[in-house]
C-alpha cells in the first residue's frame, strides 16, 4: 500500500508543538485632524479621527500639525458604523493620499480624498497584553498576514500596521460583499422558504474553488488556519475583476513544524524544511459546527488536513444550508455525514429540513464523502480535491 501524506508525516518524527511566529513589525502612528480636498469639487474640509504614520515625528510634536512627509492616511467613514470585536473594533476608512509638497497657504498638509476603502482592525493593546497567552492571538493574526503577504486574491492581506499608543491598527482590504453565511441567508430570504435552501452547485463551486486557492496559499507558507467557517470567508464584489472571496480572521492560525532538510532531528518552518510534522494537541478551539473530529477530541492532528475538513463543511453548508452541531458520533447528522453523505442529504430533504428543490449531483456528493473521512489518513488532500471531476472539469 502506498504511503499517504499523513504516513509520511508520521515517519518524519514525533508530533511537535507549532513553530512560534516571528515578532511583528509595525510603524508608529497617531490619530488627528487633517485637511482633506475632495477632488470632485475641489472643496477642502477638516477630517477628524484620521490615522497616519508618524515614525519621523518627534514625540514633542505629536499633537501638532501633520508632518509633511506623510503620504497616506486613513479617515473613518462617518456614516459607517464600526464593528466591535473581542479585541477592539473594526473601522471602515477612506484612503487619503497626497504629494509630499502638497500644502495650503498656511503650510498645512493637504490630503486628497480617494474612493478606496480599507478596513482598519484595531487591537486595544491593553487587551492584547492581558490575553497574550490565549488560544486566539492578535499577534499571531498580524504576524501570519505579514508572512502571507498582501498580493493573493483569496487571502486577506495587511497593507501596514500602525501603533498609536493605544491600539495596534492593522490596515486590511475592505470586503464589500458580506460573508458566505450572509450570502446563504440572503438566498433563503429572497426565496421566502421556511425550509433551508442552499446555493446552486455552480455558485457553491465558484466560492469553493476560491476557498481552495486561499488554502493552497496558506499551505505553501506552512500555515494552518484552524478556524475556517462561512463567517470567515468574506466576499468581494467587483465589476472589473470579477467577484472573489477572501479567507479572513487568522487569530487561531498556526505555523506548522517541519522536519529540517539537513539530516538532523531539528524541527523548523517550511522555508528550511521539507516534510510537515503532526502537531501536538492544542485544545478544542474553533467553531464546533465546522471543526474536524480530531480537534474536537483534542488529539494529535495534521494542520493541513483539519483545514480541508473545515473547507468540506463550508461546502456542505453552501449546498444544503445545514451543518452538524458537534463532530461526534453522539450527533446523528455527523454520524450519517461520515457514513453516507448522500443518504444524509436524502433524509434532510424527506424530513423537510431542507427544501425538496435542493438537488445535489453525484459528483458533488462523492467529493464531500471523500473529504468527510473521519480518519485523516484517508481524507482527501488539497491536490486530490483539485483533481476531482466536480472541481477539475469546471476550472
Amino acid at each position: 500500500m502506498n504511503d499517504r501524506p499523513l504516513d509520511i508525516s508520521i515517519h518524519a518524527g514525533p508530533p511537535c508543538d507549532p513553530i512560534p511566529f516571528d515578532n511583528i513589525s509595525y510603524n508608529r502612528g497617531r490619530r488627528g485632524t487633517a485637511i482633506v480636498r475632495n477632488p470632485s469639487n475641489g472643496e477642502q474640509f477638516a477630517a477628524e479621527n484620521v490615522l497616519f504614520q508618524c515614525n519621523d515625528i518627534p514625540t514633542s510634536s505629536m499633537n501638532e500639525q501633520i508632518h509633511s512627509n506623510v503620504t497616506n492616511a486613513y479617515w473613518k467613514i462617518p456614516e459607517k458604523k464600526q464593528k466591535n470585536t473581542i479585541w477592539g473594533c473594526v473601522q471602515f476608512c477612506y484612503v487619503l493620499r497626497r504629494n509630499p509638497a502638497d500644502e495650503n497657504e498656511h503650510g498645512e498638509v493637504i490630503f486628497n480624498l480617494t474612493l478606496e476603502v480599507v478596513a482598519v482592525k484595531m487591537f486595544v493593546w491593553a487587551n492584547v497584553r492581558a490575553n497574550q497567552h490565549a488560544h486566539e492571538s492578535p499577534m499571531n493574526e498580524i504576524a501570519s498576514m505579514l508572512l502571507l503577504g498582501n498580493d493573493h486574491p483569496n487571502v486577506v492581506g495587511c497593507h501596514e500596521v500602525l501603533f498609536d499608543g493605544v491600539c495596534l491598527n492593522a490596515v486590511l482590504q475592505y470586503c464589500n460583499g458580506g460573508d458566505l453565511h450572509d450570502r446563504l441567508y440572503q438566498v433563503n430570504l429572497k426565496r421566502g422558504s421556511e425550509r433551508r435552501i442552499g446555493l446552486s452547485e455552480d455558485e457553491a463551486r465558484y466560492w469553493f474553488v476560491h476557498l481552495l486557492e486561499g488554502i493552497s496559499h496558506l499551505q505553501i507558507h506552512g500555515i494552518c488556519h484552524r478556524d475556517l467557517s462561512p463567517e470567515n470567508v468574506m466576499l468581494v464584489q467587483s465589476d472589473a475583476n470579477g467577484d472573489r472571496s477572501l479567507i479572513i480572521d487568522m487569530g487561531m492560525c498556526l505555523k506548522l513544524p517541519y522536519s529540517a532538510d539537513d539530516g538532523t532531528d531539528r524541527v523548523t518552518h517550511y522555508a528550511d524544511g521539507s516534510i510537515p510534522r503532526l502537531i501536538k494537541p492544542q485544545g478544542m478551539y474553533g467553531k464546533r459546527k465546522y471543526m474536524a473530529p480530531e480537534i474536537f477530541r483534542n488529539g494529535v492532528f495534521d494542520g493541513f488536513s483539519v483545514d480541508i475538513w473545515a473547507a468540506g463543511t463550508v461546502l456542505f453548508f453552501m449546498l444544503t444550508g445545514c451543518t452538524y452541531e458537534i463532530p461526534s458520533h453522539e450527533d446523528l447528522v455527523y454520524q450519517l455525514l461520515i457514513q453516507n453523505t448522500g443518504e444524509l442529504i436524502r433524509r434532510l430533504i424527506t424530513s423537510r429540513i431542507i427544501s425538496q428543490s435542493v438537488c445535489i449531483s453525484v459528483e458533488a456528493i462523492d467529493l464531500l464523502q471523500n473529504i468527510f473521512r473521519e480518519d485523516p489518513r484517508d481524507r482527501y488532500t488539497l491536490s486530490e480535491i483539485f483533481q476531482h471531476p466536480w472541481i477539475h472539469d469546471y476550472r
